[in-house]
Protein backbone atom coordinates (compact mmCIF):
# COMPACT_ATOMS: atom_id res chain seq x y z
CA UNK A 1 0.00 0.00 0.00
CA UNK A 2 1.50 3.44 -0.87
CA UNK A 3 2.61 5.36 1.54
CA UNK A 4 0.34 9.05 2.33
CA UNK A 5 2.48 12.32 0.91
CA UNK A 6 2.36 14.73 3.70
CA UNK A 7 4.85 17.58 4.62
CA UNK A 8 7.10 16.11 6.43
CA UNK A 9 8.54 13.75 4.29
CA UNK A 10 11.33 15.05 1.54
CA UNK A 11 10.05 15.07 -2.30
CA UNK A 12 11.95 12.53 -4.71
CA UNK A 13 12.50 14.16 -8.09
CA UNK A 14 13.11 11.87 -10.76
CA UNK A 15 15.17 12.43 -14.08
CA UNK A 16 18.35 14.30 -15.28
CA UNK A 17 19.75 17.96 -13.47
CA UNK A 18 20.80 20.44 -16.17
CA UNK A 19 21.93 23.82 -15.19
CA UNK A 20 20.41 27.10 -16.61
CA UNK A 21 21.65 27.92 -19.50
CA UNK A 22 22.24 31.77 -20.45
CA UNK A 23 19.49 33.22 -22.77
CA UNK A 24 20.97 33.16 -26.47
CA UNK A 25 22.69 36.76 -26.90
CA UNK A 26 23.18 38.42 -30.53
CA UNK A 27 26.68 39.11 -31.69
CA UNK A 28 27.85 42.79 -30.75
CA UNK A 29 25.46 42.58 -27.63
CA UNK A 30 26.14 42.64 -23.65
CA UNK A 31 24.49 40.61 -21.18
CA UNK A 32 23.06 42.76 -18.92
CA UNK A 33 24.62 41.13 -15.69
CA UNK A 34 28.37 41.69 -17.49
CA UNK A 35 27.22 44.99 -18.34
CA UNK A 36 30.18 47.67 -17.27
CA UNK A 37 29.43 49.45 -14.17
CA UNK A 38 28.82 53.34 -14.84
CA UNK A 39 31.73 55.52 -14.13
CA UNK A 40 31.68 58.55 -12.26
CA UNK A 41 32.04 61.83 -14.44
CA UNK A 42 35.62 63.49 -14.73
CA UNK A 43 36.69 65.34 -11.37
CA UNK A 44 34.55 63.54 -9.22
CA UNK A 45 36.18 63.07 -6.42
CA UNK A 46 36.61 59.02 -5.16
CA UNK A 47 34.08 57.82 -2.68
CA UNK A 48 35.19 58.53 1.33
CA UNK A 49 38.46 55.91 1.75
CA UNK A 50 39.42 55.36 -1.55
CA UNK A 51 42.48 56.90 -2.81
CA UNK A 52 42.51 59.46 -5.88
CA UNK A 53 43.04 57.99 -9.16
CA UNK A 54 46.87 58.77 -10.99
CA UNK A 55 46.49 59.96 -14.53
CA UNK A 56 49.25 58.00 -17.03
CA UNK A 57 50.17 61.03 -18.22
CA UNK A 58 50.75 62.14 -14.19
CA UNK A 59 52.59 58.55 -14.38
CA UNK A 60 54.74 58.86 -16.92
CA UNK A 61 55.92 62.50 -16.21
CA UNK A 62 56.76 61.23 -12.45
CA UNK A 63 58.56 57.98 -13.88
CA UNK A 64 60.96 60.82 -16.54
CA UNK A 65 61.77 62.27 -13.36
CA UNK A 66 62.91 59.53 -11.16
CA UNK A 67 64.65 58.29 -14.19
CA UNK A 68 66.76 62.41 -14.43
CA UNK A 69 67.52 62.26 -10.83
CA UNK A 70 68.94 58.50 -11.42
CA UNK A 71 70.86 59.52 -13.90
CA UNK A 72 72.27 62.71 -12.08
CA UNK A 73 73.32 60.14 -9.15
CA UNK A 74 74.91 58.38 -11.33
CA UNK A 75 77.06 60.77 -13.18
CA UNK A 76 77.95 62.45 -9.52
CA UNK A 77 78.74 58.99 -8.54
CA UNK A 78 80.89 58.37 -11.50
CA UNK A 79 82.66 61.53 -11.27
CA UNK A 80 83.90 60.75 -7.49
CA UNK A 81 85.32 57.57 -8.51
CA UNK A 82 87.21 59.25 -11.33
CA UNK A 83 90.55 60.74 -9.97
CA UNK A 84 91.35 63.99 -10.16
CA UNK A 85 95.45 63.12 -9.81
CA UNK A 86 97.18 61.94 -12.75
CA UNK A 87 100.79 61.24 -12.63
CA UNK A 88 103.29 62.09 -15.57
CA UNK A 89 103.13 65.39 -18.12
CA UNK A 90 100.28 66.23 -19.88
CA UNK A 91 99.47 69.36 -22.19
CA UNK A 92 96.77 71.47 -20.90
CA UNK A 93 96.73 74.41 -23.26
CA UNK A 94 98.57 75.21 -26.87
CA UNK A 95 98.83 78.39 -28.90
CA UNK A 96 101.14 79.60 -31.64
CA UNK A 97 104.28 78.46 -30.35
CA UNK A 98 103.21 78.72 -27.13
CA UNK A 99 101.89 75.42 -24.45
CA UNK A 100 101.33 74.98 -20.95
CA UNK A 101 102.36 71.40 -20.18
CA UNK A 102 101.26 70.05 -16.15
CA UNK A 103 103.72 67.70 -14.63
CA UNK A 104 102.21 65.56 -11.85
CA UNK A 105 104.22 64.31 -9.50
CA UNK A 106 102.98 61.52 -7.01
CA UNK A 107 104.24 59.97 -4.00
CA UNK A 108 106.87 63.09 -3.84
CA UNK A 109 107.95 61.99 -0.37
CA UNK A 110 109.41 58.33 -1.41
CA UNK A 111 110.39 59.46 -4.37
CA UNK A 112 112.78 62.11 -2.82
CA UNK A 113 113.97 59.95 0.23
CA UNK A 114 114.65 56.99 -2.55
CA UNK A 115 116.85 59.42 -4.25
CA UNK A 116 117.84 61.11 -0.98
CA UNK A 117 117.32 65.13 -2.15
CA UNK A 118 118.78 64.28 -5.77
CA UNK A 119 116.43 65.72 -8.73
CA UNK A 120 113.39 64.16 -9.70
CA UNK A 121 113.06 63.72 -13.52
CA UNK A 122 109.47 63.77 -15.60
CA UNK A 123 109.32 61.68 -18.74
CA UNK A 124 110.49 62.96 -22.33
CA UNK A 125 108.02 65.30 -23.90
CA UNK A 126 108.27 66.07 -27.58
CA UNK A 127 106.28 69.03 -28.99
CA UNK A 128 106.23 70.23 -32.75
CA UNK A 129 109.30 72.85 -33.80
CA UNK A 130 111.36 72.04 -30.16
CA UNK A 131 113.73 69.88 -29.07
CA UNK A 132 112.71 66.92 -26.99
CA UNK A 133 113.35 67.84 -23.20
CA UNK A 134 112.78 66.37 -19.89
CA UNK A 135 111.44 68.39 -16.42
CA UNK A 136 113.78 68.01 -13.86
CA UNK A 137 113.19 69.10 -9.47
CA UNK A 138 115.63 69.61 -7.62
CA UNK A 139 114.09 69.99 -4.05
CA UNK A 140 116.99 71.95 -2.61
CA UNK A 141 117.76 71.11 1.14
CA UNK A 142 114.23 71.84 1.85
CA UNK A 143 113.38 67.86 1.11
CA UNK A 144 114.83 66.97 4.31
CA UNK A 145 111.86 68.68 6.41
CA UNK A 146 109.17 67.43 4.46
CA UNK A 147 105.46 68.26 5.75
CA UNK A 148 103.33 66.04 7.35
CA UNK A 149 100.08 64.99 5.56
CA UNK A 150 97.78 66.82 8.16
CA UNK A 151 100.19 70.08 7.66
CA UNK A 152 97.97 72.52 6.00
CA UNK A 153 98.80 74.07 3.38
CA UNK A 154 100.19 78.15 2.94
CA UNK A 155 100.23 78.64 -0.77
CA UNK A 156 102.35 80.96 -0.16
CA UNK A 157 103.48 83.45 -2.71
CA UNK A 158 107.15 83.57 -4.27
CA UNK A 159 109.70 85.83 -2.37
CA UNK A 160 112.24 87.21 -4.26
CA UNK A 161 115.51 86.42 -3.34
CA UNK A 162 114.73 83.61 -1.58
CA UNK A 163 115.95 79.98 -3.26
CA UNK A 164 113.47 76.71 -2.67
CA UNK A 165 115.23 74.66 -5.17
CA UNK A 166 114.54 74.92 -8.66
CA UNK A 167 112.68 73.23 -11.79
CA UNK A 168 115.27 72.56 -14.68
CA UNK A 169 114.77 71.83 -18.34
CA UNK A 170 117.16 69.30 -20.02
CA UNK A 171 117.06 69.35 -24.21
CA UNK A 172 118.01 67.15 -26.95
CA UNK A 173 119.32 67.87 -29.40
CA UNK A 174 118.27 71.08 -31.35
CA UNK A 175 119.01 70.74 -34.63
CA UNK A 176 117.06 72.02 -37.61
CA UNK A 177 114.64 72.82 -34.69
CA UNK A 178 114.30 76.23 -32.47
CA UNK A 179 116.88 77.49 -30.52
CA UNK A 180 115.73 79.40 -28.27
CA UNK A 181 112.97 78.60 -25.51
CA UNK A 182 111.54 80.69 -22.57
CA UNK A 183 109.73 78.88 -19.65
CA UNK A 184 108.15 79.97 -16.17
CA UNK A 185 106.73 77.80 -13.67
CA UNK A 186 103.94 77.78 -11.54
CA UNK A 187 102.34 76.04 -8.76
CA UNK A 188 98.61 76.40 -9.39
CA UNK A 189 98.03 79.77 -10.22
CA UNK A 190 101.31 81.23 -8.42
CA UNK A 191 104.07 82.00 -10.68
CA UNK A 192 107.03 79.94 -8.71
CA UNK A 193 109.44 82.17 -10.26
CA UNK A 194 110.35 84.75 -13.14
CA UNK A 195 110.61 84.18 -16.95
CA UNK A 196 113.79 82.24 -18.23
CA UNK A 197 115.29 82.47 -21.30
CA UNK A 198 117.24 80.00 -22.47
CA UNK A 199 119.49 79.19 -25.50
CA UNK A 200 119.83 75.64 -26.56
CA UNK A 201 122.74 75.87 -28.57
CA UNK A 202 124.51 77.14 -25.54
CA UNK A 203 124.02 74.14 -22.85
CA UNK A 204 121.11 71.49 -22.54
CA UNK A 205 120.44 72.14 -19.36
CA UNK A 206 118.42 75.61 -17.71
CA UNK A 207 117.90 76.10 -14.43
CA UNK A 208 114.46 78.57 -12.95
CA UNK A 209 115.26 78.84 -9.22
CA UNK A 210 112.30 78.85 -7.16
CA UNK A 211 110.70 81.47 -5.01
CA UNK A 212 108.24 79.57 -3.78
CA UNK A 213 108.36 77.07 -1.39
CA UNK A 214 107.30 73.86 -2.96
CA UNK A 215 106.58 71.91 0.27
CA UNK A 216 103.58 74.94 0.61
CA UNK A 217 101.84 74.12 -2.76
CA UNK A 218 101.61 70.24 -2.26
CA UNK A 219 98.08 68.55 -2.35
CA UNK A 220 95.95 68.61 0.96
CA UNK A 221 96.09 65.38 3.25
CA UNK A 222 98.68 63.73 0.59
CA UNK A 223 102.36 64.41 -0.66
CA UNK A 224 101.53 65.11 -4.33
CA UNK A 225 102.85 67.78 -6.23
CA UNK A 226 101.51 69.31 -9.84
CA UNK A 227 104.18 71.93 -11.43
CA UNK A 228 102.63 74.23 -14.72
CA UNK A 229 105.39 75.16 -16.95
CA UNK A 230 104.39 77.61 -19.48
CA UNK A 231 106.22 77.77 -22.87
CA UNK A 232 107.20 79.80 -25.78
CA UNK A 233 109.49 79.78 -28.66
Amino acid sequence: MPAELNDEMPWKVEGPFLAAEPLPVLLGQVRQQEARKPCPPPGLAPPPGLPQPVLLGQLLHTEELCLCEATKNLSLANACLTPAFQPGVEMISAGEKTCDIMWCLDKLRSKLKFSRGFPVLSQTVTLRGVPEFRLMLAPGKEWQDFPNNSQPRARSPAEAGRRFGSVRLKSGDADGLASSLRFQVFFGDVAAAPPLDCDLRDRSVHSSELQADWRQHLEDGCDNLQVRVRLSW
